[in-house]
């Protein structure tokens, strides 16, 4: 058949590697990579691959990436520690990606380089294969978007484990991302699986383990752990193929390289359905950067959605907690093509972390608040249309509702004096106008601005204040009466008892808190 006589040529290839397939150095057991034994799993797991699942699971594993934001594509630098034969490379080059495969075994990476060569011009470009151990070798910091490993990292010892991935944090762009596949076990396992780790040097984990080494390191595991599942759907799909193509295999490796794969096969399938063996798969990125960004994004989506800015107008910021910084939405990208990478993170002082893009317009405002008012951790600014006609009488908003309880204890809700946007003098007359008593201020002739204990907190005070300036508007042909500081203080102590709490326990709906 073509794939036989594609196998015969792919041997040929590598007639002249010797046995000896690790690099004296490697931790890598002797006789585990011969080039038959890559050829073997090979024909089973697609060609050009030697992890479960081959094609398939990567595309699987890879596609959440698009969802947050990093999807792979023109641009895209990866880094795969322990490539094997190139499949997951060759994959990603021919999406646009640019990869640096790394491998300890020899023999993997000559048919790598072989297999390049069978590959389109633009993929040969794309990517690089280089024997070595990745904890050894040097990288620039934040100069990848992914660090990939499929089925491969079983062989680090546990300790050297976190630290791989506590390099993986200072290789990786800020927005970038951990994705790996490993062989795993359970908290129990059996003296079987314990004899076939040390046969085979694997330093296995369970998949809750490999989530705590990960997060230890300073990652945050936004997919997995445990994808046992798959791992056996997998191999039975690949023992089926290893039976229907029986004559195939035997007359390229011997009947008794037959009988061994397979049995390998059915044993792995039996430890996992013993509950004895398990499957890991995780993605992840940096710990703080990538959950706050993540709500900052969703504050913009939320902000957008309730018509409260269009275009690239106003923006939203949030504390990193733990950390001196701040993440706010990029310089002129519209609300519905923002992904995590239009999310920036900065000092306190706006400067942006190795690798950033350019923060809003407003950081000034940003940092004018956060230093003006601590208990502020996170700040949403708009142009909504009631706010910003309300802002261009240049005069504070009475109290003639009582719901501006919410917004301010005071008698009149503030607007700050006009400067130019972007400016210091804007952020000071801002910070001015806010005072301690308020959770905002109308900007002149600009829009409005409202900070919160959180950024729920934050986006709610700011849909409050549009709702309350569109109520102003539309009461000013009538004859309004304002309310007194009496009826405020009246429904301030009414607010106590409102909803589910007990009699004077209560922060209330919202109003007059």
């Amino acid at each position: 058949s073509k794939k036989a006589i594609h196998s015969q040529r792919n041997m040929s290839h590598h007639s002249n590697l010797s046995d000896a397939v690790t690099d004296p150095k490697s931790a890598l057991p002797k006789g585990q990579y011969t080039p038959a034994h890559i050829l073997q799993y090979e024909h089973l797991m697609g060609h050009n691959f030697m992890s479960c699942g081959g094609l398939k699971t990567t595309k699987k594993y890879a596609a959440p990436l698009e969802k947050y934001g990093n999807a792979i594509g023109e641009g895209t630098r990866i880094l795969d520690v322990g490539c094997g034969i190139g499949g997951s490379a060759f994959y990603f080059a021919s999406l646009g990606a640019t990869v640096l495969g790394v491998d300890l075994s020899t023999t993997s990476i000559a048919i790598a380089k072989e297999r390049l060569k069978e590959q389109s011009e633009e993929v040969q470009k794309r990517c690089t294969f280089v024997l070595g151990d990745a904890l050894q070798l040097e990288y620039e910091d934040a100069s990848f978007d992914l660090v990939y490993s499929r089925d491969a990292i079983l062989h680090i010892p546990y300790a050297q484990k976190t630290e791989l991935f506590k390099l993986a944090a200072k290789w990786l762009k800020p927005t970038g991302h951990v994705l790996l596949t490993d062989y795993g076990t359970r908290p129990d396992p059996s003296d079987k699986l314990k004899e076939y780790a040390k046969k085979r040097g694997y330093y296995l984990s369970t998949p809750e383990g490999y989530a705590d080494i990960v997060e230890g390191a300073g990652f945050t595991v936004l997919e997995g752990p445990d994808r046992t599942w798959d791992y056996v759907t997998s191999s039975h799909a690949e023992l089926r193929h290893l039976e229907a193509t029986k004559d195939e295999f035997v007359g390229l490796y011997g009947e008794e390289a037959y009988k061994s794969i397979g049995k390998v096969y059915r044993d792995k399938i039996d430890m996992c359905l013993d509950n004895d063996r398990s499957f890991v798969m995780i993605l992840a990125s940096p710990l703080s950067h990538m959950k706050t960004r993540t709500e900052v994004l969703a504050s913009c989506q939320d902000v957008f959605n309730s018509g409260l800015v269009m275009g690239t107008d106003g923006n939203v910021s949030s504390r990193v907690p733990g950390h001196d910084l701040m993440a706010i939405k990029a310089s002129g990208v519209d609300y519905p093509s923002m992904t995590l990478r239009d999310v920036v993170v900065c000092e306190m002082d706006g400067t942006p972390l190795p690798g950033e893009k350019k923060p809003s317009s407003e950081i000034n405002l940003h940092i004018g608040l956060y230093a003006h008012r601590p208990d502020f951790k996170a700040v949403v600014h708009t142009h909504s249309t009631y706010a910003s006609a309300v802002s261009c009488t240049r005069k504070d908003m009475p109290c003639f509702h009582y719901s501006m309880g919410e917004v301010t204890t005071l008698m009149s809700f503030p607007c700050a004096k006009y400067a130019c946007y972007g400016t210091p003098a804007l952020a000071s007359n801002v910070a001015a106008a806010v005072g301690t008593e308020s959770q905002g201020c109308l900007m002149s002739n600009h829009g409005q601005v409202c900070g919160g204990a959180d950024l729920d907190s934050a986006v709610y005070a700011a849909r409050r204040l549009e709702n309350l300036c569109e109520v102003y508007i539309k009461s000013r042909p009538l004859e309004v009466i304002n309310m007194s500081k009496e009826e405020m203080e009246e429904c301030v102590e009414r607010d106590k008892t409102y909803g589910q709490v007990e009699d004077g326990a209560g922060l209330g709906h919202g109003c007059c808190r």
